[in-house]
Parts: C-alpha cells; structure tokens; sequence
C-alpha cells in the first residue's frame, strides 16, 4: 500500500456502518472487535465501495452489480503513484489532464483524481451499460466541468482526444488477457494466492482481444 494511501490503516467497518445503514446488513464478525465483510459477495462489495467513495471523499456512486466494482484502496494507489511519477519528471499540479481508458461504469479513477488532487479527465468506455453509468456518475457528483465521459471504438484513442489538448498522462486499469483461459491460468503463478474480492467484470470488461501484454494493449490504442 502506498505510504500516502489513507487505506494504509484498515477502516473500522462497524463504525463505517452507522453511517451508511446498508452495509450494515452485510457484516460479518470475525472477533469481538472486529468486523468485515464478504468480499466474494458482490453486493456487499459495492455497499462497501459506495460507503467509502461517500465518506471518504465525498463521492456519490450508482454501481450496476454487473459491472466490474473498483475496490477504492487500489484505485487510490494507482493514483498516488501517478503522483509520484509527475512529481518525479517536475510537473505541477495545475492543469493537469489525464485520459482514462476503460473508465467503467464507476469512472472512479476520473471522480477520485479530480476529487483528492484536482485533476481533470477524459474517460473512454466502449460499454454501453458502463458509459451510461459512467455519465451519470459523473453527473451526479457535479464533475462534468472537469470529467468527459466518451464512447469510443475499441481500443482506439485516435480521433477521439481532443485536438490541441496537451495531456499530461494516460492510464489504464490492467490487466488485459487474451481470453479466460489466460486469465485463469498461465497468467496467475502459482504461488500467489487466489483473489479475496470477487471478479464482476464482463468479458468485455477484462479480455482485449490480441493484446497479450501491455505493449500489445498500447499498439492497439492508436
């Protein structure tokens, strides 16, 4: 966890949940003290999401339950380490333009970067069901000022930025697997252990057909 990451020490769950009584339903106590919740469940999942976007950050989302559900603590990072990179090549944090591709129906990267540093974005969705979802987080978090939400072709980012625009960085939420066999198998090594939150991503959501690596994946943008 990055060391500016607010999630570094775990939310007090029981605690979370006296302000947001739907996820108090979906509690489970592991110790006298202590109390989580089913990560494998999905709607638990995006009770807990929603708790955290809206306490933490002031962020208002509609999640569809089956679309992919961010998981707030790992979006920060990537986000924090954004930060970093900018910091590390000398550019402000005035003005700053990202492109988000695949934004997700959550657009969470786009509202949690203009939300904690300012930033502005372009949020490409080729989704239908996401990018209507998208809009309407946008919407309803009153970022359209500073967050686009576009439908694109997929994979295609020519002809869809804006033209003039200076952006200082693109990102992306990886990873992408060929199909599900990839991503079930070879690409897994079997030490690592088996993922704590469930997977509720469509196909569409997490196979870019023919880009087997990131270097593929970025060919194929353009």
């Amino acid at each position: 966890m990055h060391i500016r990451n607010i999630f570094r020490k775990a939310p007090d769950f029981r605690e979370l949940s006296e302000h947001y009584p739907s996820l108090q339903i979906h509690l489970v106590q592991v110790r006298k003290d202590y109390f989580t919740i089913d990560f494998k469940d999905p709607t638990a999942l995006r009770e807990l999401t929603c708790a955290l976007a809206s306490h933490y950050f002031g962020i208002t989302l509609a999640l569809p339950i089956n679309r992919l559900i961010p998981t707030l603590p790992l979006r920060l990072n990537y986000l924090l380490w954004i930060q970093d990179l900018l910091a590390f090549h000398q550019e402000g944090e005035e003005n700053v333009i990202g492109i988000d591709i695949g934004t997700g129906s959550s657009a969470i990267y786009a509202l949690l970067g203009h939300a904690v540093f300012g930033w502005s974005f372009l949020a490409t969705e080729t989704d239908p069901v996401c990018y209507k979802a998208a809009v309407e987080n946008v919407r309803g978090n009153e970022a359209e000022g500073e967050v686009e939400v576009k439908m694109v072709g997929k994979g295609k980012l020519q002809g869809n930025i804006g033209a003039g625009v200076q952006y200082t960085f693109c990102m992306c939420n990886p990873p992408f697997f060929e199909d599900d066999d990839v991503m079930l198998g070879e690409s897994r090594t079997t030490h690592r252990a088996p993922p704590k939150s469930v997977c509720t991503a469509t196909p569409t959501g997490r196979l870019w057909l023919f880009s087997v690596n990131s270097v593929c994946f970025l060919l194929n943008c353009f």
